[in-house]
């Protein structure tokens, strides 16, 4: 028995119009699936980078504390640097998924599991705020979080002008009012 590695080829003769017209549909279809595909690799590997930056921020912190508050370390300089090349890095990846089916795969099998990544950033973002709120995020890494960092003394501010918003109202109510009690409903 023996077996071809020849592709096989299609008929050269012209499709009738009907026909190149169905073709022509399967062509656009083919282009917007490869070009959703190649969106979702892309979301894909930006998530994939982002899940490597929560160690680099844990070492980060680490780091910090070692060399004081008001100083930059190397670590998060890296992060920067990750942070800045995303977009390219995933560009050329999915370059090379075009080029390499095999590596196309497993891209594929990542961009399922891209929601697990932005479970993680939104841990990661929750996780930085807190530590903002706890006074022991320096300054000069409030930019990193990917939803960003609301300082601790805006986020007081923010919640007393509420406070006061909410106490003007009611007076205005009271005095709207008089003597009179609202009626429940």
């Amino acid at each position: 028995m023996t077996v071809s590695a020849t592709p096989k080829t299609r008929p050269t003769s012209e499709p009738k119009n009907s026909t190149q017209q169905a073709t022509k549909a399967e062509l656009a279809a083919q282009v917007d699936r490869e070009t959703r595909r190649r969106g979702d690799r892309h979301a894909a590997i930006v998530d994939s980078i982002g899940i490597i930056q929560l160690p680099l921020a844990g070492l980060a912190a680490v780091e910090q504390r070692r060399i004081g508050r008001d100083e930059v370390g190397a670590l998060t300089l890296d992060m920067v640097a990750l942070e800045g090349h995303k977009g390219p890095l995933a560009d050329v990846i999915c370059d090379l998924a075009d080029a390499y089916p095999v590596l196309g795969v497993v891209l594929d099998r990542v961009a399922k599991a891209t929601p697990f990544g932005a479970l993680l950033g939104v841990v990661m973002s929750l996780g930085v705020q807190i530590a903002e709120n706890h006074r022991v995020l320096p300054a000069h890494l409030r930019g990193l979080s990917p939803t960003g960092v609301i300082a601790r003394d805006d986020l007081v501010d923010e919640l007393k002008t509420q406070a006061e918003k909410a106490q003007a109202a009611q007076a205005a109510e009271r005095q709207n009012n008089g003597d009179r009690q609202p009626v429940n409903v």
